[in-house]
């Protein structure tokens, strides 16, 4: 019988509070924090159990309370069963029955499955053992802090049950003796219990008294809040304008039918919540996390503006909202209910794409100006959630517990991010010295060996396949110093976006998404995966006496790459955003001067979940060509200056030629991926940087002229003049012909004039981007290659390539590499290759698996339409 009600009532406990403990260690990499997530999310859910057990806890002390006094006369004045007669007679009169007040337990009964499952989750779990967390040197033993001789003292154990008095203070007051003595007994009843285990179930089940004093402390000042002396004194003046309002306003106006009442000020206030959570917290924090390194600010400074501004909102709104009538209360209520919808809707269900945000501009904006399409949008909204408001606002109760589950889910939704991201950012170290300001890592990321191998792969992000043509005819010069490559215009790309084509140019042909769908059930997480990806360059090269760069990682942190690599080969580990570590030398080496002007990110950040939650046609106004509000200051006058923000991905490759050296005693691999060639596209048509519009004749940065958006091809052909440069430094230091060099892509940016072509388009004249384009997604890359001791003239190749083969190029000159393909160049006959579409953005796929909207096969040349086969 006992085994049968373990198997209802605690093993399903169990299997849901490990499924939370090992996903939660899986992202913090942390096991206390990890029973921290684990305590918030077990207590959170129990949330509304709580709730009903106060409820009814109240209901029974109100009905002792009422036939106390009878219950002391009829026990002084009889006894025996004439005593039972008499108490049973009143408690039918008062609908009560002795059993009922177990009630007054039912807040422990709550807990009691909840405990078993935790003491057998933590105090059986073998992956504690050993693991530190902060002053606890072994979670899997009791703490022992404190030393007195031969003994040691359990100190958490105390601090438990110091927490759990105080929180039982705090919910005992105004209840009897009984019920107070009550509290504290269990409280020394865990003390025992736990006394002796694993300090990890004792950090667990403080966490879970924290939480409950929070709770208590919350409903124990909750009633005092609107007596209060300070809020009468702050509803002076809005009483004042509250009676001006119905004294001025006719009554036929302020009783309009179309906005009807809701009478609930729980309701009210938790729309509103949900409203500036949204703009405050919710927006904001998603947006810092998808590029922290952009901002000047850490995920803590956005947290605390983001509870600040909640926190005003709802004291200024809650002072107004006691100064309205009843009747008004109802009408405002079912607006800022209504209102609450239409923000949530248009967060979790974006209908339009403006891109992403780069340098506080978006990369789609004109998505912004398809008036009719966003008025359209918004008023099937509008009319959709007021009907759907307008039949349902009778069901308050169901209206309630909606709301509810939608704050109690967006704030856990939020939280968990928090934690996932909650990462200190690595400080750069800067070496002065009196002619340059350089990272510390520059000598090994640029030093060569003059007589040993040098690879170097460089992955310039949207450089679109058959640019390299265009770019040559219209800047012949730079064409010069590409002595030795090899073009392969006939390049496919991997994928449709970085996050899932990247992959495969570092890991190979097991790295494309069909492949890594494949071992979905073994994978732990995308990132993870990809970090792994980075073995076949260090770890075989390693191996081979290269000594290993890699600058500019994406998706994949350098902490997280270095767990699954040979770290004794890795010299250098950065990931893409500290390329501006290079910006401040060179402002310098260019005599430029910098913007010191700064944006206030946490109002940024606050505009920008303004812009998310309103109406599709309003969006406009607020983006205001980039100014958010008045938030951001117009770049148009400032023509000759340059921020980090906006300029720092160039200074890396501009300056290649300039910080490299050739004093490495070993072989050298590199991997440098550069955003270079992505928007925001900040080069002239002369090949420089500036902050005034590269191709003033369109409007934005994503028109096409005859088939190619010209702002593009000027970055691209700034890249190329980059690499130019420095590949005449290496022939100068005599080192060229040891030097091999691959120039790849992840993909294109739907501009390829040959693509388009071989699939029937017309490409003369102005398109908007996506329009006029007859070739799936973003899919011609780049593939250049310089083999060793090759000075021969450029030349165009028409094999068969897709990026994914970058491995297989290099691997070659070690001999192979494990698990990846041979050459493809050395037998290129009859292949097939793969294209898949896919989200750019992480969080649109699974935690494991990438989803996919449309995957091509190609049979042959892709400059033959009926080569291309959809089969997804």
């Amino acid at each position: 019988m006992l085994s049968l009600l373990y198997d209802i009532f605690i093993s399903p406990l169990i299997m849901g509070m490990n499924f939370v403990l090992v996903n939660a260690y899986s992202v913090l990499h942390s096991y206390g924090l990890a029973i921290l997530v684990l305590s918030l999310v077990v207590n959170t859910v129990l949330l509304p159990l709580y709730h009903m057990a106060d409820k009814w806890q109240q209901e029974e002390r109100e009905k002792q309370n009422k036939m106390a006094d009878k219950v002391a006369e009829i026990k002084q004045a009889f006894q025996g069963q004439e005593r039972f007669m008499m108490l049973k007679t009143l408690y039918r009169q008062n609908h009560y029955h002795p059993i009922m007040a177990v009630r007054n337990s039912v807040g422990f009964l709550i807990q009691v499955p909840f405990f078993f499952a935790a003491y057998q989750l933590l105090s059986h779990f073998p992956a504690l053992n050993g693991q530190s967390f902060g002053p606890f040197a072994n979670l899997g033993l009791p703490d022992g802090l404190l030393t007195i001789g031969d003994l040691h003292i359990n100190v958490m154990p105390f601090v438990m049950t110091g927490i759990n008095l105080i929180s039982a203070f705090v919910y005992s007051k105004g209840l009897s003796s009984k019920d107070k003595i009550q509290l504290y007994v269990f409280a020394g009843i865990f003390l025992v219990l736990l006394y002796t285990s694993p300090v990890g179930l004792v950090l667990y089940w403080t966490l879970n008294n924290v939480y409950s004093l929070g709770k208590n402390l919350v409903s124990a000042n909750a009633d005092n809040i609107e007596n209060s002396k300070f809020v009468s004194l702050l509803k002076a003046p809005f009483t004042f304008v509250g009676k001006a309002y119905e004294n001025v306003v006719p009554k036929k106006i302020r009783d309009i039918t179309i906005i009807p009442e809701i009478k609930s000020s729980l309701i009210c206030f938790s729309s509103l919540y949900i409203i500036v959570f949204l703009i405050a917290a919710y927006v904001p924090i998603n947006v810092y996390l998808s590029d922290p390194a952009f901002f000047h600010i850490t995920l803590s400074d956005v947290v605390k503006y983001g509870v600040r501004t909640i926190v005003v909102t709802l004291a200024v709104f809650g002072v107004i909202y006691l100064c309205l009538s009843e009747k008004l209360k109802g009408k405002v209520t079912f607006i800022i209910t209504f209102l609450s919808l239409i923000a949530l809707f248009n967060v979790l269900v974006p209908l339009r794409n403006y891109g992403v945000i780069d340098t506080y501009l978006l990369t789609n904006e004109l998505q912004l100006y398809k008036y009719k399409t966003s008025l359209a949008i918004d008023s099937a909204i509008f009319i959709l959630l007021y009907l759907v408001l307008f039949i349902s606002k009778i069901h308050v109760i169901k209206i309630s517990k909606l709301i509810l589950i939608i704050i109690i889910s967006i704030t856990l939704i939020t939280t968990f991010n928090i934690f996932k991201n909650n990462n200190v950012k690595e400080k750069i170290t800067i070496v002065n010295s009196s002619n340059n300001l350089l990272p510390n890592y520059n000598y090994n990321l640029n030093s060569y060996s003059k007589t040993n191998k040098n690879i170097v792969v460089i992955m310039l992000d949207m450089f679109t396949g058959d640019h390299v043509s265009h770019i040559f005819k219209s800047y012949p010069n730079l064409k010069e110093n590409f002595t030795g490559f090899t073009w392969y215009p006939d390049t496919i790309t991997s994928g449709h976006s970085t996050f899932i084509s990247e992959p495969s140019i570092h890991g190979g042909h097991s790295y494309t998404t069909e492949a890594i769908n494949k071992r979905k059930e073994k994978i732990t997480s995308l990132t993870d995966e990809i970090a792994k990806g980075y073995k076949v360059f260090n770890n075989n090269f390693g191996s081979h006496g290269f000594d290993i760069s890699l600058y500019g990682t994406q998706f994949a942190s350098c902490e997280n790459i270095e767990k699954h690599v040979n770290t004794k080969y890795l010299k250098v580990c950065k990931t893409l955003q500290e390329q501006s570590d290079y910006f401040e030398y060179y402002l310098k080496q260019k005599d430029l001067k910098e913007n010191f002007s700064s944006v206030n990110d946490n109002k940024f950040l606050l505009a920008y979940g303004v812009f998310s939650t309103s109406p599709y046609y309003a969006r406009k106004n607020i983006y205001d060509t980039g100014e958010w509000l008045g938030v951001v200051k117009s770049q148009k006058n400032q023509k000759y200056s340059f921020d980090k923000k906006s300029f720092g991905k160039f200074a890396y490759l501009d300056l290649m030629s300039n910080i490299s050296n050739t004093k490495s005693k070993n072989p050298t691999f590199k991997y440098i991926q550069t955003e270079i060639t992505h928007l925001p596209f900040k080069i002239s048509k002369d090949l420089k940087l500036t902050n005034s519009d590269p191709y003033p004749n369109t409007e934005g940065m994503l028109t096409k002229v005859d088939g190619i958006i010209p702002e593009h091809l000027y970055t691209e052909a700034f890249s190329l003049k980059a690499i130019s440069k420095w590949i005449k430094w290496l022939k100068d230091n005599n080192i060229y012909n040891n030097t091999m060099i691959v120039l790849v892509s992840d993909h294109g940016e739907g501009d390829s004039v040959s693509l388009s072509k071989a699939f029937g388009m017309n490409v003369s004249g102005h398109y908007k981007y996506g329009e006029n384009q007859g070739y799936p997604g973003r899919s011609h890359g780049l593939l250049m290659i310089k083999d060793f001791n090759n000075n021969s003239p450029f030349k165009v190749s028409d094999s068969h390539m897709i990026t994914s083969d970058v491995p297989s190029i290099v691997c070659e000159t070690i001999g192979g590499c494990d698990n990846i393909e041979k050459d493809p160049r050395l037998h290129n006959n009859k292949r097939q290759r793969i294209f898949s579409e896919g989200s750019w953005s992480p969080k649109n796929h699974k935690v494991n698996e990438y989803i996919i909207y449309s995957r091509y096969i190609i049979d042959g040349s892709i400059f033959n339409k009926n080569n291309w086969k959809k089969v997804k």
